[in-house]
C-alpha cells in the first residue's frame, strides 16, 4: 500500500489561488475598458451637441453731426440773419429781430444747436424741436461769462436771465403766469437793475397776483413811479413820488 503526498494539497490549492487571481485581474481590465469606451462615447456626443450661434455684432451707432448756427447784422442792422450748417453745408436759415422770427426756410433737426454771433462776438447752445426753439438756451460773452440764459416752450420764450458783461445780474422775468404772452411789454414778473446791483425797476402782472404793479427806483433806492393794473392787465392808476 502507497503513501499519500503529503505535499499535494498545498500545491493545488495555490494553483487556484493563482487562477482565481488572474481571472480577477482579466475581468477588472474588461470593466476598464468598458468604463473608458462609455467616456469617449459621452465626449464625442458632447462635441456634437450643436452650440448655439454667436450673436451678431452690433453695428456701433453714429455719432449725431453737430449742427452749428452762425448770426450776424444784416448791412441794414434792422434785423439779424441766422443761417445752420452741419459739417460747413447750410440746411435751414431765417431772419429775426429779438424774438420775432420770419423768413424761415429748409429744416433743423429737434436737439441742442450751438450757435456763434459774429456780430455780437458770443456764443453758446439751444435746443429746437420741430423747427423752433425748445428748453434750454445759453449764450455767452467772449469772455466766458454767461451773457442770456432762457426757457423756451415751443417757440415761446418762458424765462430770462440777462447778466453784465462782469457777470451781475442786468434783468430777469418769468412769462409762466403773464396776463397776456408778449415779451414786448412788461407782463409776467422781472426785474432790472442798476450796474451796482440796486434795483431800478419791478413789474408783476400776473393772472394769479392779488397786486398787479410795475414800480420805478432811482439809485438811492427810494421808489419815484408806480403804475396799477386791474385783473386784465389794464391800467388803473399812476402814482409819481
Amino acid at each position: 500500500m502507497k503513501k499519500r503526498n503529503k505535499s499535494s494539497f498545498p500545491t493545488t490549492f495555490i494553483i487556484v489561488f493563482i487562477v482565481f487571481i488572474l481571472i480577477g485581474v482579466f475581468v477588472s481590465n474588461r470593466i476598464m475598458e468598458q468604463e473608458l469606451r462609455g467616456l469617449e462615447s459621452d465626449k464625442k456626443s458632447r462635441s456634437q451637441i450643436t452650440r448655439a450661434p454667436a450673436l451678431p455684432t452690433q453695428t456701433p451707432t453714429k455719432e449725431k453731426k453737430q449742427v452749428i448756427r452762425k448770426t450776424r447784422f444784416d448791412p441794414s442792422r434792422k434785423f439779424e440773419e441766422s443761417i445752420f450748417f452741419i459739417e460747413e453745408k447750410e440746411i435751414a436759415r431765417y431772419k429775426h429781430k429779438e424774438e420775432d422770427i420770419y423768413e424761415f426756410s429748409g429744416e433743423i433737426p429737434d436737439g441742442k444747436v450751438g450757435f456763434i454771433n459774429e456780430s455780437k462776438r458770443t456764443k453758446g447752445y439751444e435746443h429746437y424741436k420741430g423747427n423752433k426753439r425748445h428748453g434750454r438756451y445759453v449764450e455767452n460773452y467772449d469772455n466766458g461769462r454767461v451773457k442770456k440764459e432762457k426757457r423756451y416752450f415751443h417757440g415761446e420764450l418762458r424765462k430770462v436771465n440777462e447778466y453784465f458783461y462782469d457777470g451781475q445780474l442786468r434783468m430777469k422775468a418769468d412769462y409762466d403766469d403773464a396776463i397776456i404772452y408778449d415779451v414786448e411789454e412788461d407782463v409776467g414778473e422781472g426785474a432790472v437793475y442798476y450796474r451796482d446791483g440796486q434795483l431800478m425797476y419791478e413789474w408783476k402782472v400776473t393772472i394769479m397776483g392779488q397786486e398787479r404793479y410795475k414800480r420805478s427806483y432811482n439809485r438811492e433806492g427810494e421808489l419815484v413811479e408806480e403804475k396799477t393794473f386791474d385783473k386784465y392787465g389794464q391800467l388803473i392808476n399812476v402814482v409819481k413820488h
